[in-house]
């Protein structure tokens, strides 16, 4: 047979378009999803893009003026009426990112077309909750017309309350809040707090406005009280007089993110506002993280020298370690230089064992061991009893571990009384510390029957909030050798 007879025949692949089905899109993403199935995943900082639904949104615009004027814009051609611009728009790279452009793929009757393609990119992705923000909306802070601002974040607020977050309990929202107006932003939480699917608020960074400013404490005083987080979310803007110098895009876009978020920070921090209202969660979203240990060295250094501006009492200083959550205090060892307090946020960047200015301190077992001949003698009674009662202990361990396995098998955990439960986690927590202080190796939390992701999960969420920590702290530990 003639070989160049037979030789396969050679096909086009489809092109990738904006009418290409999401699944297809992310196909490539199905080996990750099959990792993360035993894990809970949420995406804080999901986007929909509303101007593809806009009229569906300003025909919720409670101020019939400008209801009317949004229908106007309409009816003159495509483009989203009363939405301020954003300047050149280059996020698609010139038309390569084709779901960046428009996302034209069909979707069949039944469920709103958002919820759909939402739905789409969760499955294909692995993600079992999203929370979903405005895109073109990032910029509205920069509005010149504040009722303008006021009337869209409320009409979007509405959509998605009425429209896509009761047709999948999956998608949630931060909802949007209208901070150029005080009050407006006030009136909103109060309208919209308990809604089925809101899970907070957000405000787009890139705006004009003080954080600090004494207009803005009721607002933060009602959502403390609805124990509802408050979200920044960064965007970016050529608009902003600092990026007037900057003539590229991928310039603008990799600083403006960070910029905004940066000083509210800074303003958050300086002023105390955690302190004001310390039930208040607050999340700085899309922006990073690279820029957060920089501004820790940055205020830092500057507090060393300028005590006085900052409104907290000068024996002593802020613990960088939780900049952006809390800022509980902790007591300064000692007054430092400016150089030293450079030297100790770089380490509790890079170190183990550190957060912001103050070292992690060694537990009062380690420093009985590192100086044996200094241990009292009723302490080393107290070492050889131990020893002594390890047959005693170990029964215990295994009558205790007998009668959990029996209340969880019996489906009825609350046959092991809330008590006995806390003070065996709070013993072995503080065992597992004491016992991994001089090992060179990590010893395994978890013997010959380990506990699967979601247990581990709930009880590290528990312990974490009942420390009052944050995965900013964890970051610092997690994955660091026991040696550093």
């Amino acid at each position: 047979m003639n070989i160049r007879e037979t030789a396969p025949r050679i096909e086009e692949l489809e092109k990738i378009s904006t009418r290409t089905d999401t699944r297809d899109y992310l196909a490539k993403a199905a080996p990750t999803r099959e990792k993360l199935k035993d894990w809970l995943v949420v995406d804080v900082d999901a986007h929909v893009n509303e101007t593809a639904f806009w009229s569906e949104i300003t025909d919720r615009i409670d101020n019939d003026v400008l209801r009317y004027t949004a229908e106007a814009f309409r009816d003159r051609g495509p483009a989203p009426g009363l939405l301020n611009a954003n300047g050149p728009l280059y996020q698609d790279v010139a038309g390569r990112i084709m779901h960046q452009q428009k996302l034209a793929e069909p979707t069949p009757p039944g469920l709103h077309r958002q919820v759909q393609l939402t739905q789409r990119a969760m499955d294909a992705l692995g993600i079992d909750y999203m929370v979903v923000f405005p895109t073109p909306m990032l910029s509205l802070g920069m509005h010149p017309q504040v009722e303008a601002e006021v009337a869209l974040g409320n009409a979007y607020n509405r959509w998605l309350i009425e429209q896509i977050l009761p047709q999948d309990p999956r998608q949630k929202a931060l909802l949007y809040l209208p901070f150029n107006d005080p009050e407006a932003s006030v009136e909103t939480v109060e309208r919209f707090a308990d809604a089925p699917g809101v899970v907070g608020f957000s405000v787009t960074s890139t705006r004009h406005k003080p954080v600090w400013h004494n207009s803005y404490m009721r607002l933060y005083a009602a959502l403390q009280e609805v124990g509802k987080p408050l979200g920044f979310h960064a965007g970016f803007t050529w608009s902003d007089p600092s990026f007037a110098q900057i003539n590229r895009f991928i310039g603008m876009h990799s600083l403006s993110f960070v910029h905004f978020n940066m000083i509210h920070m800074t303003n958050w921090v300086l002023n105390g506002i955690p302190e004001r209202f310390p039930k208040l969660k607050v999340i700085w979203i899309e922006s990073g993280l690279a820029w957060v240990p920089f501004l820790m060295q940055r205020l830092d250094s500057e507090y060393m020298m300028r005590t006085s501006e900052r409104p907290i009492p000068s024996c002593s200083t802020p613990r960088t370690g939780r900049t952006g959550t809390s800022t509980r205090r902790a007591r300064s060892p000692s007054c430092r230089s400016s150089t030293s307090r450079q030297s100790a946020t770089f380490s509790a960047s890079t170190r183990r064992g550190c957060s912001g200015s103050t070292c992690r301190r060694r537990s009062p077992a380690r420093r009985c061991r590192s100086s044996r001949s200094r241990c009292r003698p009723n302490e080393r009674s107290r070492e050889a009893g131990m020893s002594a009662s390890a047959t005693t202990g170990d029964d215990c361990v295994a009558a205790f571990c007998a009668r959990v396995d029996d209340a969880l098998a019996r489906g009825k955990p609350e046959a092991v009384p809330d008590e006995s439960l806390q003070r065996v986690l709070s013993a072995a927590v503080r065992l597992y510390a004491a016992k991994s202080e001089d090992r060179a190796q990590e010893l395994p939390p978890f013997g010959e029957r380990p506990v699967n992701a979601t247990e581990a999960v709930t009880a590290i969420c528990a312990i974490m909030r009942a420390a009052d920590l944050n995965f900013f702290d964890l970051q610092m530990w997690y994955r660091r050798s026991p040696s550093e």
